[in-house]
């Protein structure tokens, strides 16, 4: 008996499987270019990573070069806080892929997260260039010229007194009005100075403690400043002594004055490289213990039961703002607010009522 012939269809799908089989085996045949440059970075240095990629770019055909995995490996180096390292991802990227509008949008976030405004620009424009209805450069534009406008118009205060000396104020919120519903410049001259930018602060219970985050315009890192209240007057601002390496931004003090929360890239237990968490200081007779790690995320807030509100950025959850309750040896899983905090985007920045009644938040 003869033997029929396959119907058309089927010898069709096999072919597309047999091609879909080629393919996959063919990729992963093939050295993945973002894992080699992975590699060198963790290992070796930005030059010879661009050196590697200069070589991959000259016959891509015999790598897995792709946008998506280039990409993912520059967020995943920005969380790291290995900003240079993504920095020069980012741009391999767009060298790699010039017509994509997406790979100029990365670019802009790193350039405008690390204070290269003017270039952050280019990259969103471009990326505007080729992709008119991307709402993601769109923002991060008006956030910049936004930012821009609030530079023109700092204070011009330089600052008055050398740190940790008196200062003779001798009134609850260093001589300024109680905080009302209309913004106003906080202390200039002491606490608010040009050339910086000062924000993020926490006073303590009393009122007699005021840390806040100080960082240079240009090119300046993050440090916790702190005065306070003594016999003789507010001090001037000085850097905290936890603070004095720099790179730490942020502080909660507790409701009840027994702990101080901070934002920090430093070794974590277990760990063999510094990166990004929330750290935790407690209260002792001589002052503040050393720091310790207390969880993953950013900008704390916290009640009066000790549970904190952070923002997401490890990937715990779907992102936004999330609680962590507290229990004897550190915190429970967390759980991501629910009510319209974190939609229809997501919420950051908490700040929590001790009594857990309301919520302050912003997002974009």
């Amino acid at each position: 008996m003869m033997k029929k012939s396959p119907p058309i269809r089927i010898l069709a799908f096999s072919c597309l499987l047999i091609l879909i089989s080629t393919v996959i085996f063919s990729q992963d045949s093939k050295p993945n270019a973002a894992l080699i440059l992975e590699k060198i970075l963790n290992e070796q240095s930005i030059e010879e990573a661009q050196q590697t990629f200069e070589k991959i770019l000259t016959d891509s055909t015999q790598y897995v070069l792709l946008e998506n995995e280039l990409n993912a490996l520059g967020y995943q180096l920005t969380r790291q806080r290995k900003f240079d390292e993504a920095i020069a991802v980012f741009k391999m990227n767009v060298q790699a892929f010039p017509g994509s509008w997406n790979v100029y949008d990365s670019l802009g976030e790193i350039l405008a997260w690390t204070g290269d405004t003017e270039s952050a620009i280019k990259n969103f424009e471009k990326s505007l260039e080729l992709n008119p209805e991307n709402e993601n450069a769109l923002r991060n534009l008006n956030q910049i010229y936004g930012d821009i406008s609030d530079h023109e118009m700092e204070t011009k205060a330089e600052f008055e007194f050398a740190h940790s000396t008196s200062t003779g104020l001798m009134e609850p919120f260093f001589g300024e009005e109680p905080p009302g519903l209309t913004p106003k410049l906080f202390a200039p001259g002491i606490i608010s100075t040009h050339g910086h930018f000062e924000f993020a602060c926490t006073f303590s219970p009393d009122g007699k403690e005021f840390y806040f985050t100080r960082r240079a315009d240009e090119g300046g890192r993050n440090v916790i400043m702190v005065s306070k209240w003594e016999a003789d007057g507010w001090t001037a601002p000085d850097t905290a002594d936890f603070s004095k390496e720099g790179g730490d931004h942020e502080p909660h003090i507790s409701p009840d004055g027994k702990n101080l929360y901070f934002g920090t890239t430093r070794i974590k237990p277990g760990e063999d490289s510094p990166s990004y968490g929330i750290w935790i200081m407690h209260r002792t007779e001589t002052g503040w213990s050393e720091p310790e790690f207390a969880a993953e995320g950013m900008y704390a807030s916290s009640t009066l039961d000790g549970s904190i509100y952070v923002t997401d950025i490890s990937d715990q959850t779907e992102g936004g703002i999330i609680k962590l309750s507290r229990k004897e040896d550190g915190f429970q899983a967390p759980v991501r607010l629910g009510g319209g905090v974190n939609t229809p985007e997501n919420g950051i920045h908490p700040f929590i009522a001790p009594d857990e009644r309301f919520v302050l938040f912003d997002c974009q």
